[in-house]
Order: C-alpha cells, then structure tokens, then sequence
C-alpha cells in the first residue's frame, strides 16, 4: 500500500550515504566518519520509540558519541589503519620519512611524503652513474605512489634518457605535442620534459593529484 514512499525514502537514503561522505570526510576524516555513519541508524530507532524518556536516553546518548568522534577523530581506537604491507606504512618504517600534508576525499586518502629512501626509476641503465634529483612522493590510499623529481628550473633532466621507455622518444626529436595518461608512477613526466617538447598534456583522473601535478612542474608547458 506504501511501496512508492517507501522506495522514495530507501533512494533518499541511498543518496545520503555516497554523498555524506563529502561532508564528513574532510571533517572527521575515515573513522570518524565511518562512526558517524554507524549512529545515524541509531538516531531513527530513537525517533521511532513511544517511550519519551527512552527517545531521550536515545537521543542523549547518541550525542555524546557523535561529539567524541568531532572533537577526537585522532584516537586510535577509531582511526583507520592500512595494512602495514602497504606502500606508506613501510616507508614510514625508515627513518626520515615524514608526512607532509594529508587530504581526505571521497576518491581516496593522498599522503604527500618526503623520505630519503624514495628512488624511484625503473629501468634505469648501469650506464647512468650521476646523482638522481631529489625525489617525493604522493600516495593514495596509502599505496598507490605518484613519485616527483625535483629538476631545476628549466633544466632539462639527464636521468630520464637512460631508460628503456625513453627509446620511444629518439625517433622524434623535439615533438611538438606529448600527451601522458598519469595513474600512478611517475617517470613519464620527466621522459617527456626531457625530449624537450612545445607542450605537455597530462590526464589524471584525481583531481588533488592533478593539482599536485601542476604545481610539482609548475614552471613546464604542462
């Protein structure tokens, strides 16, 4: 007799539970949130009892949890961890690692890192034995690493032709156009800064690593 307002409100809460996240991540980050989440169905079996001092006792006591989680989102009871075979939580093993700065979104959790122990240049030849520029990283979701590379100013990097995808470049010698489909990794951009092209284009599909990205090679034609 009520199916259609029934099916309403089972899509409103639907809709509540992907787009709550955007508020509440930013605010109580992932356990906090998760707890949040957790208690809302508490507050409808509140609002549902006959009983006015039961719905009191309810209401009161869910409260109390709700200001807990907001005013102490960092206690390790409600904190999420990653597993620690990860790629964050084993630099974070290495000492000199440290956590820059840490954005909670509803696409991910982005760590940015700076540690000594971030080399990364897969396929890079024995023939290369100069110094590797400094190197950073941003992780998401405390395993998928976007590696940066601190190159001077409109210099051009050495680093990057001496590896094995770079042969893709020798061919065409100053393209006028490079396209890199960015997930992850990283190498690709310096391949491409290196062959000295008129413009780079990059995709990304996170928009706070996009950013991150621009800014990291700011003084490129990216």
């Amino acid at each position: 007799e009520k199916a259609g307002i029934i099916y309403s409100i089972s899509m409103a809460g639907s809709t509540l539970g992907a787009a709550g996240p955007l508020l509440s991540l930013p605010l109580l980050e992932i356990g906090g949130s998760v707890v949040i989440a957790g208690l809302l169905p508490l507050v409808i079996v509140a609002a549902g009892r006959k009983s006015l001092p039961a719905k009191g006792t309810w209401i009161i006591f869910i409260l109390i949890l709700a200001l807990i989680t907001f005013f102490n989102k960092q206690n390790p009871i409600i904190a999420a961890r990653p597993s620690p075979y990860k790629t964050l939580p084993q630099l974070q093993q290495l000492a000199g690692t440290k956590i820059i700065k840490t954005v909670y979104t509803i696409q991910g959790k982005i760590d940015q890192v700076e540690s000594p122990f971030i080399r990364y240049v897969p396929g890079l030849s024995l023939h290369y034995t100069s110094p590797l520029p400094l190197q950073y990283a941003v992780i998401k979701d405390g395993d998928m690493q976007t590696t940066y590379y601190k190159i001077d100013p409109g210099g051009i990097p050495q680093f990057p032709t001496y590896t094995l995808p770079y042969a893709g470049y020798v061919p065409i010698q100053h393209p006028g156009n490079v396209l890199v489909l960015q997930n992850g990794g990283g190498t690709a951009l310096p391949m491409a800064i290196a062959s000295s092209p008129g413009r780079i284009i990059v995709c990304e599909n996170n928009p706070i690593i996009a950013k991150h990205t621009k800014d990291a090679y700011a003084d490129r034609n990216i």
